[in-house]
């Protein structure tokens, strides 16, 4: 008996590198249409991206009907990076450059890709992490080989290996708010390395009880300053978003988490407190406008 034909593969981090150096790669998701509903790879413009179930696809008689274009490459995507191996090798068999998604959605969902970021004077490096399947942002700031990150995902290993490869030893972890969209790394993070977990106390409760939280946190007041090698990180609490939504400032570079985005806000409706939080918000906006000088790198 003959081994099957190994199947081309493509690891989330190429596509998106892939994408984002204008390679003109297509992708086919063989998921039933409405599982796009649960997140789908959004980042190419939309001529260049296609669904068609996979049972439908090994139907077909002729491939041209799925409207791939046979002169460039396509990226084939299933749930866990399986099915669509299938779908890869059947395109490949009618002459198409296909690879197979690496773990599938699942892994894209999953993964941070990381971009190296100028660093105000004060850190040596500042890398950020980009969960581009759930669009939320994780940091890495180096100073005198001490690190501190900021916001990381459940998988947290990534981050604290580039600080070693960087000559970096974690000596602390912030998140910005508690967030609703996925679950923080930070406490298990804090808790595995032995080192502080700074977050705003009021963020630190539950807030549709008002009962007090189990986070084992060091408080992350107003004015509070996390010390990173020679980078001084000071704490400046704009709640809206959250009841302890803070920005952590250092240099010229402005943190938000999810209160400031570029040309938008955060949500205040996450709670059933959309009065009292948008009140808030607008009240952080506003002291954001006069504390931050007008060349901020959000």
């Amino acid at each position: 008996m003959t081994d099957p034909v190994r199947v081309s593969e493509i690891t989330p981090e190429e596509l998106i590198e892939s994408i984002e150096t204008g390679d003109e790669i297509q992708v086919l998701d063989v998921r039933a249409p409405h599982r796009l509903a649960d997140g789908h790879i959004d980042l190419l413009p939309e001529d260049r991206f296609f669904n068609m179930a996979g049972s439908q696809v090994v139907a077909l008689q002729d491939l041209g009907e799925i409207g791939i274009d046979k002169g460039r490459p396509v990226a084939v995507v299933c749930g866990h990076g399986n099915s669509s191996k299938n779908i890869t090798r059947l395109l490949g068999e009618g002459g198409y450059e296909a690879r197979s998604l690496r773990g599938g959605m699942a892994a894209w969902l999953m993964c941070a890709y990381p971009r190296t970021l100028p660093a105000p004077a004060e850190l040596d490096h500042l890398v950020q992490y980009d969960r581009v399947g759930k669009g939320s942002l994780a940091y890495l700031l180096i100073s005198d080989g001490e690190a501190l990150i900021v916001d990381p995902a459940r998988n947290w290993q990534p981050y604290v290996d580039r600080a070693a490869d960087l000559g970096a030893k974690v000596i602390g972890v912030a998140d910005t708010h508690v967030h609703a969209d996925y679950i923080s790394g930070a406490s298990d993070l804090a808790s595995t390395l032995n080192v502080a977990y700074y977050l705003h106390p009021a963020d630190n409760r539950h807030v549709y009880e008002g009962t007090p939280g189990k986070l084992e946190i060091s408080q992350l007041e107003d004015g509070t300053t996390i010390t990173v090698g020679r980078a001084a990180i000071r704490a400046f609490h704009t709640p809206g978003h959250t009841e302890g939504s803070t920005t952590l400032l250092v240099g010229d570079a402005a943190f938000t988490g999810d209160f400031l985005f570029v040309k938008a806000l955060g949500r205040p409706d996450l709670a059933g407190k959309v009065d009292e939080w948008t009140a808030l918000l607008w009240k952080s906006v506003q002291a954001a406008k006069e504390t931050l000088p007008p060349d901020t790198m959000i």
